[in-house]
């Protein structure tokens, strides 16, 4: 691999890892609000924060895919970029 593709992996790795952190964040913050929900003490998660949600895991899978395709390709052909 040349320096550009580990360059390239590494901020495919960092995006990976990003899109995760802010999916997790996120997703512990809907369940502290169903929480709330069910002891009485809060309106649980609107249907937009539910929403917001299901976007970041689209991310997070976008980020993850494209960071695969690029560590195969670089690995099946050292010589050939992706797409």
């Amino acid at each position: 691999m040349q320096t550009s593709d580990h360059a390239e992996l590494e901020r495919l790795r960092s995006k990976v890892l990003s899109t995760r952190a802010a999916t997790v964040a996120w997703r512990e913050l809907l369940i502290e609000s169903l929480g709330n929900r069910l002891c009485g003490s809060g309106g649980g998660p609107t249907p937009e924060q539910i929403q917001t949600l299901a976007s970041l895991e689209e991310a997070e899978q976008q980020a993850v895919e494209r960071y695969l395709m690029f560590l195969a390709t670089a690995s099946l052909h050292p010589d050939r970029r992706p797409c």
